[in-house]
């Protein structure tokens, strides 16, 4: 009985290991979209063609 309910703490424990990892890259997906979002608006304000305005705006609605 306690070895079994060790196995399933070791088995949680990995458990949420691995969810804090994918959370970690979640994150830092996030951080990297948002940071190309910033850079895109920022490109945006600078561009001289509707063209170029238009595929910023494309980038940006990917990211978010």
């Amino acid at each position: 009985m306690i070895e079994e309910v060790k196995t399933t703490e070791r088995a949680l424990k990995d458990e949420v290991k691995r969810v804090e990892i994918k959370r970690q890259d979640l994150d830092r997906q996030l951080h990297e979209a948002e940071d190309k979002v910033r850079k895109f608006k920022t490109q945006q304000i600078d561009v001289k063609k509707n063209e170029e305005y238009q595929a910023l705006t494309a980038s940006i609605e990917r990211e978010e």
